[in-house]
């Protein structure tokens, strides 16, 4: 396992997360460059559309994110 998803995993063995930055606003979640954490099938399905990406270490950074904590 990579340290990646390592540290996309929530505490005490819970669903995987992944976080994103959203590449356009989303009533539901959000608006554009929001740093958010999600299922990992729902944060697929918003990078294969397009609607937005991985968040890097930099992007988790400036939004005050620390993952796995």
């Amino acid at each position: 396992m990579t340290s990646r998803r390592r540290a996309a995993r929530a505490p005490g063995g819970a669903s995987a997360r992944l976080f994103v930055v959203l590449l356009e606003d989303r009533e539901e979640l959000g608006s554009r460059g929001q740093v958010i954490g999600l299922a990992l099938d729902q944060a697929a399905d918003l990078e294969t559309s397009g609607a937005a990406r991985r968040a890097t270490p930099r992007d988790l950074a400036i939004a005050g994110i620390v993952p796995g904590h």
